[in-house]
């Protein structure tokens, strides 16, 4: 039950991607849920969810072009043939944390302003972020009177990371607290299966990048060291839209389940399971 924050990038070197989705529970008497309505609320099996991210990295893997490779590739190439450079990626998702604790709902409330009505209370977040790195090495020889690049190694790191919390106050409502993080838990699997199929895609994109431009010739005015470290930048740009595609396309999901409509199926649900309304906690929204 949760409104999304729009991802946000903090800094260029290894970047960050915040995914965040808060629950929120309606604290309505009665809630008139129209008859066209799905009589369910929407809760995708992660099965179909990876199958889905899987072909949707597909999708982007043969769609992607770098336009970045174009200077490099204006280089004369080396009439020497060089071998493919290794590329070594991994791709590390760590368990999620959850923290039960820590956060009250006027705190949630608080980093929460949502479209949602006044008479909200937000019970719940997810939040997540990634960082990168990619090193480049390549060794330089000569053919011709000329310096040329043969790259040797190029080794990406990925690494995401994510926390659900849940408002302090149910602690003294099991029943509810446990549906709130079953709701945080699908933002996690979005999460989860679109950096995980997405990353699995990057070995092939960064080395068709590199064929393209591995066996350059070093123009005048220029170092080795810097043709590589275009490279490297290129290698980058690469595994950093790859992984602003997997934000995106986990975006579509979170929008799925952060609908007013689908919390208040979600609220009726879990009200029927538990047997009762939740209290309001926070004073409502200004």
């Amino acid at each position: 039950m949760m409104p999304q924050k729009r991802p946000q990038k903090q800094g260029k070197k290894t970047p960050r991607k915040y995914l965040r989705a808060a629950a929120l529970s309606a604290v309505f008497a009665a809630v008139a849920i129209p008859a066209t309505a799905e009589a369910q609320s929407y809760h995708p099996s992660e099965t179909a969810t990876n199958s889905e991210m899987r072909s949707a990295a597909t999708s982007f893997q043969y769609s992607y072009r770098n336009l970045s490779e174009l200077p490099l590739r204006r280089l004369d190439s080396c009439t020497h043939v060089t071998a493919e450079p290794q590329i070594n990626s991994t791709v590390t998702v760590k368990e999620t944390v959850y923290d039960h604790t820590s956060l009250t709902v006027a705190d949630l409330d608080a980093l929460h302003h949502n479209f949602l009505p006044d008479s909200t209370q937000t019970l719940g977040v997810t939040s997540g972020n990634y960082s990168y790195s990619v090193n480049v090495s390549g060794t330089t020889y000569r053919v011709n009177g000329e310096d040329c690049i043969h790259l040797k190694d190029i080794d990406i790191d990925v690494t995401f990371s994510q926390k659900i919390q849940t408002a302090a106050e149910l602690l003294d409502h099991s029943c509810h607290k446990d549906d709130v993080t079953e709701h945080e838990e699908l933002h996690a699997m979005f999460n989860k299966t679109a950096i995980e199929n997405y990353g699995a895609v990057i070995d092939d994109l960064v080395k068709a990048n590199a064929e393209k431009v591995n066996g350059r010739v070093v123009p005048r005015g220029k170092t080795a060291t810097d043709v590589i470290s275009e490279m490297q930048a290129l290698f980058s740009g690469t595994v950093r839209d790859t992984l602003e595609a997997a934000v995106k396309k986990a975006d579509t999901k979170h929008s799925r389940i952060d609908t007013f409509s689908n919390y208040l199926k979600e609220q009726k649900e879990t009200e029927k399971k538990c047997g009762y309304e939740l209290p309001r906690f926070s004073a409502p929204k200004n």
